[in-house]
């Protein structure tokens, strides 16, 4: 057996423990500039983006507005996909995707275990509002 540095074996596994962090509370939508790790706190950056919030607030409002009307009733689907989203409300994939990642970051919208084809033929995760998430899961159970 090779020993290594401080006589420890080479094969031991020395586990450190991981410390608990808690998950901070999910910020408002439009309230986190999800590039600031990019730009630095550039000030015409920092400028752009509280320029944008209330668009970014009203765009996320409507994103949240149609996922909400994705109900699975009266032949309506169950959630929505960005690419659903982009093409219902005439916004960028970029811009639906960017919005429902607030959506999610806020806890406003969930993804569940289902999934649509986009239409680059891709597959993509369908996300829904808190009160469709049972129905979302008893419709992956039927689909497994």
């Amino acid at each position: 057996m090779q020993t290594l540095l401080f006589g420890i074996d080479a094969g031991d596994v020395i586990e450190k423990p991981k410390p608990k962090r808690e998950k901070p509370a999910p910020k408002p939508v439009g309230e986190v500039d999800i590039t600031a790790n990019r730009h630095k706190g550039h000030k015409q950056s920092v400028k752009a983006f509280e320029s944008n919030k209330e668009r970014l607030k009203g765009q996320a409002a409507r994103v949240y507005d149609f996922i909400a009307s994705c109900d699975g009733v009266d032949g309506r689907p169950l959630g929505a996909i960005a690419d659903e989203v982009s093409k219902a409300l005439h916004i960028s994939g970029q811009s639906s995707s960017a919005r429902m990642a607030d959506l999610k970051r806020a806890q406003m919208i969930f993804e569940t275990e289902l999934e649509r084809v986009t239409q680059w033929q891709n597959t993509a995760t369908v996300c829904v509002i808190a009160e469709h998430r049972d129905k979302a899961a008893k419709a992956a159970e039927v689909n497994q």
